[in-house]
């Protein structure tokens, strides 16, 4: 019996009919279905390598067409994941289940539509196979065509009313994986099939922003043209916020077209134009300052697109701000100023830059209105590392350690006299640093 499973099991390296059957007819029903160690039989392997002929005695010889393997894949599951649509069709007419589903609820017509088989989703249709069953993440065979852009695919399953918003668990729509990836005629096919434009995954993220973010102009332009919204945020972030900082200025300039609020922020106060600057995009922060963005515009820790610009090192967008009458002295909550952020980060050109525009002067505490918190802290790294730029345990305890947090005495007397007016101690520091600036920067002052 072994000997006779093992040369069955080798059946599908032979295509000879003639060979086929001498081998497939001497054998009983029970052995006609016996299996590997992974649970795979002949029939397994034949539709797996697509060999018709082979699949065709097996049918004959009453081989079990729904038999599964140890991981819940039926001989019909494996042709049409391999695109064997002749495979495929023998067995759908052996009346293999269509919808017999592998252990992660992907069934034949998921696989096919996954690898863009449209002859074999054509063929899974017309058997009524379901076009809506999903997967345990709840991806549809729609979904998965429009995630890899097989259009022909996408295009069937939505003639077979495939429901176009159905969605995974997570909330991500066919539209929304095939606007990520740059689909344009899959996005155009779904659209046409009123998928909702807006439809959001669990962090808040909808189609165009997802195009925005990855710069795909031709999806980003054909969404605004279905009416997306412009300015819905994921967690307080546009689809204007994500291409500023991305620095796809097609994109940009598209959403700026399309009236996207320039200067909506995010959650920690941060506006695109501070996040253009942060990344040296010269070109859309100007975009975004003809566009009327308010450059001095302040985060929750009082961060301004000159001090990231300025921290970061980026000279001509230093030049760009200042050139739109950015204020150059203006501070963070903690009282530091662009000048102060190229110093300590050696940016010798935008220090020149900086103090060519008078930096070092009387210094703006901070915009009226401005929420307290911590200083700019590493490149807008308060939202997203020290929590909406609340100020850090080292920075609340750097205060007066006298009870209430009252300067002392001693503290209250440190005061000095220059040019007439008191200055205090670290008003006085500060004075001394920017005379070092310039005698280090501008040794002809």
């Amino acid at each position: 019996m072994a000997d006779q499973v093992k040369l069955l099991l080798n059946v599908p390296q032979k295509n000879n009919e003639v060979e086929v059957e001498q081998m497939i007819n001497p054998l009983v029903d029970d052995d006609i279905n016996m299996t590997d160690r992974n649970g795979n039989t002949a029939l397994h392997y034949a539709a797996t390598s697509g060999e018709h002929n082979v699949v065709a005695a097996l049918i004959n010889a009453r081989a079990n067409v729904d038999l599964a393997a140890k991981d819940g894949s039926t001989p019909l599951y494996m042709a049409a994941e391999n695109g064997h649509h002749e495979v495929v069709a023998a067995l759908i007419n052996a009346r293999a289940n269509v919808d017999l589903a592998e252990k992660d609820g992907s069934t034949p017509l998921y696989m096919a539509a996954e690898n863009g088989h449209h002859e074999v989703v054509a063929a899974l249709i017309n058997a009524r196979a379901n076009v809506d069953l999903a997967a345990k993440d709840g991806s549809t065979p729609l979904l998965m065509a429009a995630e890899n852009g097989h259009h022909e695919v996408v295009a069937a399953l939505i003639n077979a009313n495939a429901t176009v918003d159905q969605a995974m668990k997570d909330g991500s729509t066919p539209l929304l994986m095939a606007a990520m990836n740059g689909h344009l005629e899959v996005v155009t096919a779904l659209v046409n099939a009123n998928a909702t434009v807006d439809k959001a995954y669990e962090h808040g993220a909808t189609p165009l922003y997802m195009a925005a973010g990855n710069g795909h102009l031709e999806v980003v332009t054909a969404l605004i043209a279905a009416n997306a919204t412009v300015d819905k945020a994921a967690n307080g972030a546009t689809p204007l916020f994500i291409a500023a900082e991305k620095g796809h200025l097609e994109v940009v300039r598209a959403l700026i077209a399309a009236n996207a609020t320039v200067d909506q922020a995010s959650n920690g106060g941060f506006t695109p134009l501070m996040y253009a600057a942060a990344g040296g995009h010269l070109e859309v922060v100007t975009a975004l300052i003809g566009a009327d963005a308010t450059v001095d515009q302040a985060a929750n820790n009082g961060g301004t697109p000159l001090m990231f610009a300025a921290e970061n090192g980026h000279h001509e967008v230093v030049t760009a701000l200042i050139n739109a009458n950015a204020t150059v002295n203006l501070a963070s909550n903690d009282g530091s100023t662009p000048l102060m952020y190229a110093k300590q980060n050696g940016h010798h050109e935008v220090v020149t830059a900086l103090i060519n525009a008078n930096a070092g002067g009387k210094v703006v505490k901070k915009l009226e209105g401005t929420p307290e918190g911590g200083g700019v802290g590493g490149v807008l790294g308060a939202e997203y590392r020290a929590g909406d730029g609340k100020k850090s345990r080292k920075r609340r305890t750097k205060k007066s350690r006298t009870k209430g947090g009252k300067k002392s005495r001693k503290q209250r007397k440190r005061t000095t006299l220059k040019g007439g007016k008191r200055m205090t101690l670290k008003r006085k520091k500060e004075a001394i640093m920017i005379e070092k600036i310039k005698k280090l920067y501008l040794p002809n002052n």
